[in-house]
């Protein structure tokens, strides 16, 4: 439902090409100006030219390189007609294909702050006749990209600001300020149109459904499957060349920088493509409705739990690991979508600006202005807190389960002590 109404309203922006082959999705680079005051070329961006790295079947981009025009064309080449895989941003520097110089991060950094960054499509991948193609860029993919533009509303972008966290592009020197800035504006315009149809699907659910329960189950099911699109719909996820598919950015427990990046069609069906992030919930929905015993599910602070003393069995716990993930700051990603989608279904888990952060049993010093020992004494404070919540909810011959995985030797001790001072043995 709220795929075919997304598809009626943006389906025009993912245009096929003179082929008429269905679009998969788009390689883009971004772009900077070479350091070379002589040159001041725009630099493609690319860690490499390949696009699809297999055994039986590799693919690169290719580059006409215009010195005089100081412009870029790129092509395609396949099998024994790849030459060259060499990327042009390679161990912090950029090389410039005019002049050749080497331009540092530093300069591109700057670069993003003076409103120089910029970013171009290199190709287009295809549904071919045995599996994934490429294409290059033609006028209907610029049209549409610029399509676009015109129909964004800059007051859709999420503004919310990003923290100056080590884990995101916002802590690492680059204009990456606000939640927005990670998605471009067709990104951007397929978020904010999914959003505003999930809210006509949870009008016209309300509508046929008298039970106020099940809509909003069911609304938050949907909300999810929204969630799940903005994971693969951002301007820092990853092309894998191995397997042919579109990866999120969270592979690290970090949002960093990109060079480049890939752009799904979320109406295709092959990979990053919305069809998919549903069948992936309908796998686990499926799944676990098999258990035959219900699960009873609440949400709140581990050192106040709304449950009685001496009623559990066993208390199993995972506890956030020290300094490593900044958990909360990753969790705004999606956030910032939900709040959008679902403020007014789950208003109880949405009525925050950005998620609460205060609390989190975490040592991370950009939430203590730098203090290391401060952030490290609220972490013991925070885990013996909840640690001695879990004792008290426990029966006495019952077992508590501490999962942890950290290398600090400062992380174990703090562990530790929170184990001891909770009076658990």
């Amino acid at each position: 439902w709220i795929l075919e109404r997304a598809r009626e309203k943006i389906g025009h922006l993912y245009p096929p090409g003179k082929d008429g082959k269905p679009v998969i999705g788009y390689l883009w680079a971004r772009t900077a100006p070479c350091s070379n005051p002589t040159c001041r070329g725009e630099i493609p961006l690319l860690r490499s030219l390949l696009v699809c790295n297999k055994k039986d079947k590799k693919v690169a981009l290719t580059m006409d390189v215009d010195k005089k025009r100081k412009t870029v064309r790129f092509g395609i080449a396949e099998g024994k007609a790849v030459n060259t895989t060499k990327g042009t941003a390679i161990d912090r520097v950029a090389t410039c294909p005019f002049c050749e110089q080497p331009t540092p991060s530093e300069n591109i950094k700057r670069a993003s702050f003076e409103g120089n960054l910029g970013e171009r499509i290199t190709a287009v991948i295809v549904e071919g006749r045995q599996g994934k193609s490429y294409r290059p860029v033609e006028e209907s993919d610029l049209q549409a990209v610029e399509a676009a533009r015109n129909l964004l509303n800059p007051e859709d972008a999420p503004s919310e600001s990003m923290p100056d966290s080590p884990d995101l592009v916002s802590g690492r020197g680059w204009n990456f300020k606000t939640w927005g800035s990670l998605f471009n504006p067709r990104q951007l315009v397929a978020m904010h149109t999914f959003v505003s149809c999930l809210h006509d699907a949870l009008d016209a659910m309300r509508k046929e459904i008298k039970d106020d329960g099940q809509c909003s189950a069911v609304g938050v099911y949907l909300g999810l499957f929204i969630s799940r699109i903005a994971s693969r719909c951002s301007n820092v996820g990853i092309w894998h060349t191995k397997g042919e598919k579109l990866e999120h950015p969270f592979g690290r427990q970090a949002i960093p920088m990109t060079w480049d990046y890939p752009e799904a069609n979320p109406f295709s069906e092959s990979t990053g493509g919305a069809q998919g992030q549903f069948g992936w919930m309908k796998r686990v929905i499926l799944h676990e409705s098999m258990a035959f015993q219900p699960a009873v599910v609440t949400r709140g602070d581990g050192a106040a739990l709304s449950l009685k003393e001496a009623t559990c069995d066993v208390v199993v716990t995972d506890p956030p690991y020290f300094d490593a993930i900044a958990y909360g700051d990753l969790s705004d990603y999606f956030y910032v979508w939900l709040k959008r989608g679902l403020g007014d279904v789950i208003p109880e888990a949405l009525v925050t600006p950005l998620t609460p952060k205060t609390d989190e049993a975490t040592a991370l010093k950009h939430r203590h202005h730098g203090d290391a020992e401060k952030a490290d004494a609220h972490f013991k404070a925070k885990l013996a807190a909840v640690l001695a919540e879990a004792h008290r909810v426990l029966k006495p011959d019952g077992v508590i389960s501490v999962m942890f995985a950290h290398q600090s030797t400062k992380a174990w001790t703090g562990l530790v002590s929170a184990i001891f001072e909770a009076g658990l043995t």
